[in-house]
């Protein structure tokens, strides 16, 4: 594509949002659709919820334009660009709708917990059928590796799905994820799949006008009906990316959400408690229950996505397995110390 027409792509995607979003919020309040403080909750007022609606619509044009140009070409005009096609893609459409409905149903229903894991892992499962379906690694077998692609996956949907009830937390990281990317094609010159760079600049111009309605003090929140279906797919980018040899994007860009994550659930299985039930214990909401002002604590998490995002450059820019390794280990580590400062002393 060239930068006009890449201009005109994202304003189309902004305008739609924000268009979007505001009928979102005046349904949610039309009928009431709020979510209530609790005990496990990090909110203490009544917040509209069900933002998801405006950002499934937004993932739906997103999807309709990919399976045009995957199965019509009739972009070509506009179109500077190895297309990189993909088979069965119609099957991510398919399983972003069905998680969707299922989202919804959770959302007015409350779907049992392993209910909504067998969902989750059978539509992970018929949806990776709609990847490239090559090895990412040359030592793990095959099969063994399948079942590494649904847990990342899984992990990626679920852990999209616990920081929605912060404000503004989710935004950061879609954002990071997908304005790292964009950054990585245009200006490092990397080649980027067109369906990859599509989804970036769709789900990054929703999010920028999301973030607008969700900053502390929110207007509104997503619930599982968007937090869900937009991990599902940044699930499957994770895994294009790792198929197309890009695994420093996802591993980089989304090191803190991850650790958080992994360290959270070390805890509780030393404590023997039970990592399925609902908690309250991630880092950020320790970090809010200490005190520490939600904008204060996006503030620190865009410092580490910023860094994050700055050794993923360098490390596809040198592309060296021993600087690779390095980079590795100074994300994890000051990823790791930014989470233990937060859990064990006051910042």
């Amino acid at each position: 594509m060239n930068y006009l027409n890449d201009f005109y792509l994202f304003s189309f995607f902004i305008l739609v949002s924000w268009f979007c979003i505001k009928l979102n919020i005046f349904f949610s309040n039309k009928y009431l659709l709020v979510d209530n403080p609790g005990n496990l909750k990090i909110h203490i007022e009544n917040k509209l919820t069900a933002c998801g609606f405006s950002l499934f619509f937004i993932i739906m044009i997103n999807l309709l334009i990919i399976s045009t140009i995957n199965y019509f070409d009739i972009y070509n005009n506009y179109i500077n660009f190895n297309i990189i096609y993909i088979d069965n893609f119609w099957l991510l459409s398919l399983c972003l709708i069905l998680i969707f409905l299922v989202s919804i149903l959770d959302f007015f229903r409350d779907i049992p917990a392993l209910t909504r894991l067998i969902i989750q892992i059978s539509l992970v499962y018929l949806c990776f059928s709609s990847t490239f379906q090559n090895e990412i690694t040359f030592f793990i077998p095959y099969r063994l590796e399948i079942l590494l692609v649904i847990y990342i996956w899984l992990t990626v949907i679920n852990t999209t799905n616990f920081i929605d009830g912060i404000d503004g937390l989710l935004s950061i990281k879609v954002l990071i994820f997908s304005i790292g990317i964009i950054i990585l094609h245009y200006f490092l010159i990397f080649e980027i799949p067109l369906f990859i760079l599509l989804t970036c600049f769709s789900l990054s111009a929703y999010f920028v006008v999301y973030l607008f309605y969700n900053k502390s003090p929110s207007k509104i929140m997503m619930s599982d009906i968007g937090s869900i279906p937009v991990g599902f797919l940044l699930g499957w980018m994770v895994i294009i990316l790792f198929q197309k040899n890009n695994w420093q994007i996802p591993t980089f860009l989304l090191m803190y959400f991850y650790l958080d994550v992994f360290y959270t659930w070390a805890i509780k299985l030393i404590r023997s408690e039970s990592i399925f039930k609902r908690h309250n214990d991630f880092t950020f909401h320790i970090a809010i229950k200490k005190g520490i002002s939600t904008n204060k604590y996006l503030m620190y998490v865009l410092f580490l996505s910023l860094l994050n995002l700055t050794f993923m450059i360098i490390a596809k820019k040198l592309n060296s397995l021993d600087i690779n390794i390095l980079l590795l280990s100074l994300s994890f580590l000051s990823n790791l110390f930014f989470i233990i400062i937060i859990r064990h002393k006051f910042l």
